[in-house]
């Protein structure tokens, strides 16, 4: 897939995940970089727990948004990293009837550089949204 095309498909992703607040740019900054960010994985994860709610961006954040095998700035962050690895499948999703996306899945520089990266395939729903499968493939 062109760049452009993953590019729209991650901004409509983010709008459904109530991520109106973050850049896309600082995602794929604190996706690429060696070392660990700690802000952004804290605001998500009392985010997700529910002990901060931001007026504008906890929206109604749907609960298989929530269910998740990686965050999904790591997931959008290797969307924009590897567009060329993101396409469509025929499957479809039973809750929407929308065809899933399958990327092929990095998790982020800092990972790597800390031991502690995974790669594989991984099934998503945009319109849902969630992350349907993933399955591991290489590991540091």
């Amino acid at each position: 897939m062109r760049k452009e095309e993953v590019e729209n498909i991650v901004i409509e992703l983010m709008k459904k995940l109530c991520m109106n607040n973050r850049e896309l740019n600082d995602i794929i900054r604190c996706y690429t970089n060696k070392s660990f960010s700690v802000p952004i994985y804290k605001d998500i994860i009392s985010i997700l727990k529910g002990e901060t709610q931001q007026e504008d961006e906890w929206c109604n954040l749907p609960e298989c948004a929530k269910m998740v095998y990686f965050a999904w700035e790591d997931v959008i962050g290797s969307m924009m990293e590897f567009p060329e690895a993101v396409h469509f499948t025929d499957d479809q999703c039973p809750d929407c009837g929308e065809k899933y996306l399958l990327i092929d899945f990095w998790s982020p520089a800092w990972t790597w550089a800390g031991l502690c990266g995974r790669s594989g395939p991984m099934m998503l729903c945009v319109r849902c949204p969630k992350q349907v499968a993933f399955s591991l493939r290489l590991m540091s």
